[in-house]
């Protein structure tokens, strides 16, 4: 991993670093470093040396390209698609937030479980399988922006800005649903816990249960607050904004009719460094609760001419329809920081396991790999 080599040599490890946009960053052992539209793309953007192994995510960062998550390649099984090499969702702070929070919800529900508090175990085992999950989705969903970003980008310059809709399209949209999916489940979890094991709530198994019922409690805490703040709608609170997503894709229309007609977008950015890149870019629709709210009252139009005539109206942009999967890794990182918050408030804190003679059952065989 980056955080435990600091020095200067070259680990024998592939990196692929996930971008926004569907670019990918390969980074084979030594200090060259690629960027290409897509994976598997012939098409380079850029390149650079690192300077020690440990540098790529600060490289990348310090360039202007936002990393979504990195893939490590350590064996010859992973690198030919036998076994699924790791993947690690990047925090937009540098760290890898996701994978230490998932190892020490899984402390939580080894040790509890070995005290019997079942009930403990039971809720920390399924947050470190959410944040998993999380993990995994968002590894789909920036592989679908790649393959779709390399069947678009074939050479360079690029026309652009473009909308379009092509064959690669319904898997980038059933990768942005699965992951709202997962989210929202790791969302109920984490409410769960901190209804049981923070409040002393019993039966409250959602966000909207917990939120609900800390409304009504005049004693405030750090944590109270700031749970009813994320929950406002009016205040445009995260958590609220993120429910109103997934109930409108849930319960009103999948993100590609949402509208009437949805398209994803080709454009360029520049970066610091001046270098104008491609990406993919999936709007999400601008109020969603509004939109849910309309869309329970009918079609959102009433002729067909007026749905035609939509599309022709400009995009908004990403300040008002934010792309989905940059939004989504967003969201992802404020519910592992939650997940990390919560860990303060578990009566079986996350110490290390450490195994001793009494804990190994049979004999231990240990099988070469091919």
């Amino acid at each position: 991993m980056d955080d435990d080599s600091r020095g200067s040599s070259w680990q024998p490890v592939t990196r692929f670093a996930w971008l926004s946009g569907g670019l990918v960053a390969v980074s084979q052992p030594g200090p060259l470093v690629k960027i290409f539209a897509g994976a598997g793309s012939h098409v380079l953007i850029s390149q650079f040396n690192l300077r020690a192994y440990a540098d790529l995510v600060g490289a990348l960062r310090y360039f202007g390209y936002t990393v979504i998550g990195v893939t490590f390649i350590t064996t010859a099984d992973e690198a030919s698609g036998l076994t699924s090499p790791q993947f690690f969702a990047q925090s937009f702070d540098g760290t890898w937030r996701a994978r230490d929070a998932q190892q020490k919800w899984r402390h939580v529900a080894h040790h509890s479980g070995q005290k019997d508090m079942m009930l403990l175990s039971d809720v920390a085992a399924r947050v470190a399988s959410g944040l998993s999950s999380g993990q995994m989705r968002l590894h789909h969903l920036c592989a679908a922006y790649s393959a779709q970003l390399r069947s678009k980008v074939r050479a360079l310059p690029i026309k652009a800005p473009s909308r379009f809709k092509d064959t690669n399209s319904p898997a980038v949209y059933l990768a942005i649903h699965a992951i709202f999916w997962e989210l929202a489940v790791l969302r109920d979890t984490l409410a769960e816990f901190a209804a049981r094991f923070v409040f002393d709530l019993k039966g409250v198994a959602t966000m909207r249960g917990l939120v609900g019922s800390l409304r009504k409690r005049n004693a405030a805490t750090a944590l109270q607050c700031e749970l009813i703040k994320a929950s406002d709608e009016d205040s445009h609170g995260w958590l609220s904004l993120f429910s109103a997503y997934r109930n409108l894709f849930t319960h009103g229309a999948p993100l590609q009719d949402v509208v009437g007609v949805s398209f994803a977008i080709l454009d360029n950015e520049v970066l610091r460094d001046g270098v104008t890149v491609p990406g993919i870019y999936y709007p999400l629709p601008a109020d969603a609760a509004s939109l849910s709210r309309k869309r329970s009252n009918g079609p959102l139009h009433d002729t067909l001419a007026e749905l035609i005539s939509s599309l022709s109206e400009k995009p908004l942009g990403k300040d008002v329809e934010p792309d989905a999967l940059r939004y989504l890794a967003l969201t992802f990182d404020r519910l592992v920081r939650l997940a990390e918050n919560l860990l303060l408030s578990s009566p079986v804190p996350p110490d290390d396991i450490v195994l001793t003679e009494a804990d190994i059952i049979g004999e231990i065989k240990v099988s070469g790999e091919s």
